[in-house]
């Protein structure tokens, strides 16, 4: 039997946590909605998380732009029109869209008031971080992907409010210039820290950079946690109004996959098709949560955005399957 020594044991600690880096990247999703439950049925625990949320979140939107390569980024910005169209888009259209087809639903079919506006909230934030990622892995574009992912993050602490006001302003008290500060300052601060270390901070970029993908997770399961506190007991109580909240949520990333898909013109490319739909359906949820956590806590709008986290992560399997059978006929 080997014994333990200094030299022996700094290679296996290595070894350990290149497997949980890894295990982390590939299974992330599991992660993410395992950190869902533990908080709900830990109740002390998300609230020890709680306060954490904030600066936990900004440090996940610095680690997003430490990956910017700006060289592409200037390029894909070139194309004003398409840039302009994707950030219509994102941010104004589909957001809009989805709200008014909730609230028809609610018409229909009675369904939580709530729950428009809690889609509105969700689909209204930036692309998420991780949309450059999944369009490496889902035949999109990468540069088009991270161009919208950073343009949408410096315009959505301006459109989001304002598009609150618009649709729910009559019905519920907005807070437009307190929301407006609080989203530039949890975007623009990592913004402007991860451009000071892209150019003075070389050593720490060159620990960072090879870990970012494992530590915004890790980050990211922390705000999950912390945001279902107080939450507890009304899942606990109402499962009835969860199973409600997770379907429609459900529904309106199918909803906004498609339309993604067809919303082209004719002899539109795979990975044109496939970067709309990408940026359409993964929101940035982690900002979301925060937001409603700022804005409306403890209240069936904070319940639904988190409760969109389960579809949210388990949409990846269907939408990567769906891109494979796609990428065959396209060949």
């Amino acid at each position: 039997m080997t014994s333990l020594t200094p030299r022996t044991m700094v290679p296996r600690m290595r070894r350990f946590f290149t497997l949980f880096e890894s295990l982390l990247t590939r299974h992330f999703s599991l992660f993410l909605i395992v950190a869902l439950a533990a908080g709900l049925f830990f109740p002390r625990l998300a609230d020890f998380s709680a306060p954490l949320i904030f600066p936990v979140l900004m440090g996940v939107i610095y680690l997003s732009f430490l990956k910017t390569d700006y060289e592409i980024l200037v390029r894909e910005i070139r194309n004003g029109k398409r840039q302009l169209w994707l950030n219509l888009f994102c941010l104004i259209l589909l957001p809009s869209l989805l709200f008014l087809a909730v609230r028809a639903l609610e018409q229909l079919a009675g369904t939580h008031p709530a729950w428009g506006t809690g889609v509105l909230l969700l689909y209204a934030c930036p692309v998420a971080a991780l949309a450059p990622t999944l369009a490496l892995v889902m035949h999109g574009h990468f540069e088009r992907t991270l161009c919208t992912l950073i343009l949408t993050s410096m315009i959505a602490p301006f459109t989001l409010p304002l598009l609150l006001s618009f649709w729910v302003g009559a019905t519920m008290e907005v807070e437009i210039w307190e929301m407006i500060r609080f989203l530039a300052k949890l975007i623009l601060i990592p913004f402007a820290a991860a451009q000071l270390t892209l150019r003075r901070g070389k050593p720490i970029l060159k620990v960072l950079k090879p870990h970012t993908a494992s530590l915004s997770v890790v980050l990211l399961c922390l705000v999950v946690l912390g945001a279902v506190s107080g939450l507890s007991g009304t899942v606990k109580e109402n499962p009835t109004a969860v199973l409600e909240g997770v379907a429609v949520a459900s529904g309106c990333m199918m909803l906004a996959y498609a339309i993604g898909w067809i919303l082209h013109f004719p002899g539109a490319s795979l990975r044109d098709r496939s970067t709309l739909a990408i940026v359409a359906t993964w929101t940035n949820i982690g900002l979301s949560i925060v937001f409603a956590k700022q804005f409306f806590p403890g209240s069936d709008i904070l319940l639904f955005v988190i409760l969109a986290e389960i579809p949210w992560n388990l949409a990846f399997v269907p939408a990567h399957a769906f891109i494979r059978r796609k990428s065959v006929s396209y060949v």
